[in-house]
């Protein structure tokens, strides 16, 4: 070979075996399908895959998976600067806030509590998980309609990594507590490290203030092989009062029902109208009724301050039965004065979870959890209206004279009253 070559240059012998090579592959046959991936290109297919575990524990993605699952990540609760959960699901349009501390402050049993509600079937028809578990449900009355639902509360806002939703067909696999429904709350039980959060807000009319203070921490031991992660939060929020210190709440929106409603003359059932106040009840008492021969002009006599009787102004579609109406009388006496808009709210929740790898195929594991909520509120105080009307007897010592006169023995008359003179009711709950 030296010989053969020793006249050319090294870039003439380069370009003979490069020749060489070429027609040796042409003259190979192609069997491109049977070439073997390289392993570097392998270890990189399986580094860019990424894992969503669900409610099922199956593999799959929010928009692979065979039903539609929604997927909220912790930094979006971070950057709202949320202290529940719960504040979050409520603006995915699936869900309905029927129980959270806005709307349950006219509530005598919930108070300041949070349930996941989808498609507004009712916070019991919609699942609650945590890491694909059932979770211990608080419930503070002892009804058997509203079973195991599950305060938002309990779950500290800082140890959840990601809330996955599953809208569709999750009762075939869960169960009839899942129609609705199922949230699964996903936790970062492999934090290391010390995380803390504090913040602080007050609405823009002054009030409503909210102060929330949250840690975790976690730490490996055991060369590895457990884990241990512990979360805390303290939350205060010092509600709202009644509609009025609004603006918008001061002009007294409500609908009510139209009496003067038919086929026939085609006026609206249901009005949305301002200057809405209760037309069968005042503080002192409004006859609505008479018995035993009383005489029916009685009917629209209200009692003023030290029992002065005097003529009740009938307002727009007022009526004897109607429990609203539009200006008339009663201008201070509705269905939202002193009600409170959100409850007070006070909650403390402690999450801790450890595990330990025993082997590849087992792990032990544990959680621990307390929770405090407390909510407290006010709302209307006892109304005597519709069947619970208070029947007077023509003998009672504190009725007038002029009202005595005109009754028959034996009679009665019926008054709708409003007890502002007992109080607003407060309620106060708290779930431990």
């Amino acid at each position: 070979m030296a010989q053969l070559f020793s006249g050319r240059s090294r870039t003439a012998m380069h370009g003979l075996l490069m020749s060489a090579c070429a027609l040796a592959a042409l003259s190979a046959p192609v069997r491109a399908q049977e070439a073997p991936v390289p392993a570097e290109d392998t270890a990189s297919t399986a580094e860019e895959q990424t894992i969503v575990v669900t409610g099922s524990r199956v593999a799959r993605s929010g928009f692979s998976a065979p039903t539609p699952t929604t997927i909220i990540g912790s930094d979006q609760l971070e950057q709202r600067g949320e202290t529940n959960i719960a504040n979050m699901l409520n603006e995915i349009p699936a869900f309905r806030g029927t129980v959270n501390p806005a709307a349950s402050g006219i509530r005598t049993t919930t108070p300041g509590a949070n349930y996941a509600d989808l498609r507004g079937l009712g916070s019991f028809r919609t699942l609650t998980l945590v890491d694909g578990r059932r979770f211990v449900p608080s419930v503070p009355t002892a009804s058997t309609s509203t079973p195991y639902q599950v305060d938002l509360n309990a779950i500290p806002a800082l140890m959840i990594d990601r809330v996955e939703v599953v809208t569709g067909g999750a009762s075939a696999q869960w169960g009839s507590d899942a129609v609705a429904g199922v949230v699964n709350l996903i936790l970062n039980t492999r934090f290391e490290g010390l995380k803390a959060e504090a913040q602080a807000g007050v609405s823009g009319e002054g009030d409503g203030a909210e102060y929330r203070i949250g840690a975790m921490f976690g730490t490996a031991f055991a060369g590895g092989r457990g884990h241990l992660t512990v979360a805390g939060d303290y939350v205060r929020n010092d509600g709202i009062y009644d509609v009025y210190t609004r603006d918008w709440g001061r002009q007294q929106y409500m609908i009510l029902t139209n009496p003067f409603s038919t086929v026939a003359n085609g006026q609206p059932r249901q009005i949305i109208s301002p200057n809405v106040r209760y037309g069968t009840i005042t503080p002192g008492g409004l006859i609505v009724g008479v018995t035993g021969g009383a005489p029916a002009s009685l009917v629209g006599t209200e009692f003023l301050a030290g029992g002065v009787p005097a003529a009740f102004v009938r307002g727009q579609y007022g009526t004897v039965t109607n429990a609203l109406q539009v200006g008339g009388g009663n201008d201070t006496v509705t269905t939202t004065r002193g009600v409170t808009l959100t409850p007070k709210l006070e909650r403390r929740t402690l999450f801790g979870h450890v595990d330990y790898e025993v082997s590849d195929a087992v792990t032990l594991f544990g959680d621990v959890t307390y929770g405090y909520s407390r909510g407290q509120s006010q709302t209307l105080p006892a109304r005597d209206q519709g069947a619970t009307v208070v029947s007077v007897q023509r003998d009672n010592a504190y009725l007038p004279a002029s009202i005595r006169a005109q009754m028959p023995v034996g009679s009665t008359i019926r008054l709708g009253r409003i007890g502002y003179g007992l109080g607003h009711a407060r309620p106060g709950v708290a779930n431990e």
